[in-house]
């Protein structure tokens, strides 16, 4: 009797799996009850009011300087009139192609001018030997 009833117990457990795996691929049912109902009608919208900033004069905008600031004013710019910044350009131009003379046609300066910043460089970026 025992293997009897595990024949049964199987059997409908094997049935409803069947029917669990076939409503997983049943076409979808409408839901007639969900008809989308229409949005509500506001007969008077709500008084908003649009609210704008004043701008503010220009006059009455007090410009603080921080008292720790010190601007600039001119740029780093040496003896010779090119600025520090310029230096390492020049060597590159020199260096790889161009002549003093076109570097300095290039600045409008001296090819002197030229040859100081590029001798310059030279000598503060050569090795220093050991003794």
């Amino acid at each position: 009797m025992n293997d009897g009833n595990k024949l049964v117990h199987e059997a409908d457990r094997l049935r409803r799996s069947r029917e669990a795996a076939e409503a997983l691929f049943r076409p979808k049912v409408a839901l007639a009850a969900a008809v989308p109902q229409p949005a509500p009608v506001i007969s008077e919208p709500d008084q908003r009011i649009t609210r704008f900033l004043p701008a503010l004069d220009r006059k009455t905008i007090a410009v603080e300087t921080p008292s720790g600031f010190k601007s600039k004013g001119e740029p780093n710019i040496a003896r010779d009139g090119i600025s520090r910044s310029e230096h390492n350009r020049i060597r590159v131009l020199a260096n790889y192609g161009m002549t003093i003379h076109q570097v300095a046609g290039l600045y409008g300066v001296a090819p002197e001018t030229i040859e100081k910043i590029v001798m310059r460089t030279k000598v503060a970026s050569s090795p220093k030997r050991s003794r």
